[in-house]
């Protein structure tokens, strides 16, 4: 409930990532999904740390490059 209010209150923003580009982005996401099991941290990591904006393009690209 804290960190509700605290959210609310406050907002949360993420700013965008410096010199991004979404294919690297796009592939980590791949290479933490495919096979058994997912590497959580890895997909954790790219996507707190993108802008909405930033995490459209890297959906795009990840269509691109592995059509799923």
């Amino acid at each position: 409930a804290w960190l509700l209010l605290q959210t609310e209150q406050k907002g949360v923003s993420v700013k965008s990532s410096p010199h991004f580009n979404p294919d690297p982005d796009a592939e980590t996401l791949y290479k933490a999904m495919k096979g058994i099991g997912t590497n959580e941290q890895a997909i954790i990591d790219v996507l707190t740390q993108r802008s909405n904006a930033q995490r459209q393009q890297i959906a795009k690209s990840f269509m691109v490059q592995f059509g799923k």
